[in-house]
């Protein structure tokens, strides 16, 4: 996956529309980049749609024809009962690009060592950039740049890590927006993941009115909660 071909490959053949909306019946968005519709900064339109012919192209100039299939393991954990599902869903997808992809579910504590010293192929795994700290600089700082210390994608660019640095010294709310939405786009142009879907916060609530759901699950109970029986 050090070739771009490869990575354009893989994201161009995964319909994240029919993940959200078929492997996981409606409880998702697609996604478009690591960032989704709940912040401002966020892409607001449709996920890309998938090109298979295009993906195929791609393998074959880096040499994967039919008779020489790329050949890859795909990890997920059952934590989280979605991403076996989602896992199952890219397999196909992956299968008719002629991408031979064999799934591994296992516990992350055992995967861990591997992971973060890149002895994987692909990753399947759930990441929230913005419920701890809703400001996006720490995450993208830890996940992406070259020396970050989550960096899972092992993805070094010194324009992005130039891009993520003006942060330190920004703190107009709107250019720190800006920054965070070039930064999301430059992963889309690298292709440093793929990002497939957001999931949506669920709530079940009985005799409770005015409560407004928080994608990011920050306020839960507002002055305009009430209990009504």
């Amino acid at each position: 996956f050090s070739d771009p071909r490869i990575r354009q490959a893989v994201a161009r053949a995964i319909d994240r529309t029919a993940l959200a909306e078929q492997a996981l019946a409606g409880s998702a968005l697609p996604a478009s980049e690591v960032f989704g519709p709940a912040v401002a900064w966020g892409v607001q339109g449709p996920a890309p749609a998938p090109d298979v012919e295009g993906a195929r192209a791609l393998l074959a100039q880096a040499g994967h024809v039919p008779d020489n299939p790329l050949q890859v393991r795909l990890w997920a954990i059952p934590t989280r009962p979605e991403l076996p599902t989602l896992a199952t869903a890219v397999q196909g997808m992956l299968r008719d690009v002629g991408i031979d992809v064999q799934i591994e579910i296992g516990e992350y504590e055992t995967q861990e060592p591997d992971l973060l010293a890149g002895r994987y192929d692909v990753y399947l795994l759930s990441r929230n950039y913005l419920i701890d700290v809703p400001d996006a600089a720490g995450a993208l700082q830890s996940d992406f740049t070259c020396d970050g210390s989550y960096n899972l994608n092992h993805y070094c660019s010194p324009a992005f890590d130039a891009l993520i640095a003006t942060l330190g010294t920004t703190t107009d709310v709107a250019a720190r927006q800006d920054v965070f939405r070039r930064a999301a786009q430059m992963l889309v142009d690298d292709v440093a993941g793929v990002p497939l879907v957001h999931s949506q916060e669920n709530t079940v609530a009985r005799h409770v009115a005015g409560y407004t759901l928080d994608p990011l699950s920050k306020r839960l109970v507002t002055p305009q909660v009430a209990v009504t029986g």
